[in-house]
């Protein structure tokens, strides 16, 4: 695919704009002067992180689902994109890597925080062919507080975007050496010959040059060779697609505190229990029949909780 023209909508001016979001002129200009009246923020946790989350709310939250479902999703991608793309998944990301020899696992650091407007007006302007004024908007509606913001409905389809150049140079190097690639927003993964380690410093210069980083940290620049457990965005992939082994023993591990918190004579909570069952499911869109004996187990507890 050539990014220096993407297949993108054909937005003829500011006015046009207007008409596919269903939104004023002064709507769209008070959005982009004053955007810290329409975001709220708080802390999240995930697992052992702590995210600011900036979510839109109001008239520019409807204002950017629109900007989605009616621009954005509009532009067609490559098919090494996978996060928050439509019909695609953490396991369409993995199918790729399966059976390989090596799997190169890479991550950009601190991605979402250094995604500029500038980035972004340049994808608009340059590859998506809109105008000037047009882009800057889009820009200015899509980014806050000079980065990406987490919690948008914009910002992983954006991300797509922005990481477009990145991800094109990526998938040749990954096409010279016989090998594929896959973009799961910032997780990326190349799988193929044993020697594909040695490919790394190059990875990280490429990052650089198109103005990221590449996390240092070990657990996000693995290379798992075929005596490993090659793991692609949480999904085994050494001669299938598989649960990875921690996640399997972590689920059994919790349907043992489960039955011991019951034969305790202690009620699980419904949340509890919905967690459990959660667990058991995505097993279960790994590997079926291994599901199959976790849920006779859980059906054997929960009778007993009865």
């Amino acid at each position: 695919m050539d990014i220096q023209r993407l297949k993108a909508p054909n937005i003829k001016d500011v006015k046009h704009l207007c008409r596919l979001l269903h939104c004023s002129k002064k709507l769209l200009n008070e959005l982009c002067n004053y955007p810290e009246r329409y975001y709220r923020q708080f802390p999240l946790r995930v697992g052992d992180k702590i995210r600011p989350i900036k979510q839109p709310i109001g008239k520019l939250d409807d204002v950017l689902r629109k900007v989605k479902r009616r621009v954005i999703d509009k532009i067609n991608l490559p098919s090494y994109l996978h996060g928050g793309v439509k019909e695609h998944s953490p396991i369409t990301n993995a199918v790729p890597h399966v059976c390989k020899s090596a799997v190169l696992n890479f991550d950009i650091a601190d991605f979402f925080p250094s995604v500029k407007p500038r980035q972004a007006y340049e994808i608009f302007y340059k590859h998506c062919r809109f105008p000037a004024d047009v882009s800057r908007i889009l820009a200015w509606l899509v980014t806050f507080e000079g980065q990406l913001p987490q919690g948008s409905p914009t910002s992983t389809a954006v991300a797509n975007l922005v990481i477009l150049p990145l991800a094109h140079r990526l998938h040749r190097l990954a096409e010279k050496h016989g090998c594929d690639y896959s973009q799961f927003v910032d997780d990326g993964t190349i799988s193929g010959r044993a020697y594909i380690e040695n490919l790394r410093p190059l990875i990280d210069r490429i990052i650089q040059q198109e103005g990221f980083r590449a996390s240092p940290k070990p657990h996000k620049r693995k290379t798992m060779y075929q005596y490993d457990e090659q793991v692609v965005t949480g999904i085994k992939v050494n001669k299938r697609i598989d649960v990875p082994s921690p996640k399997f023993e972590e689920v059994k591990e919790d349907l043992q505190k489960l039955d011991m918190k019951i034969k305790s004579g202690i009620v699980p909570t419904d949340n509890e229990v919905a967690s459990v069952k959660g667990k058991v499911q995505f097993v279960a869109t790994l590997n079926p029949k291994k599901a199959h004996r976790l849920r006779s187990r859980l059906s054997k507890i929960l009778k007993r909780a009865s």
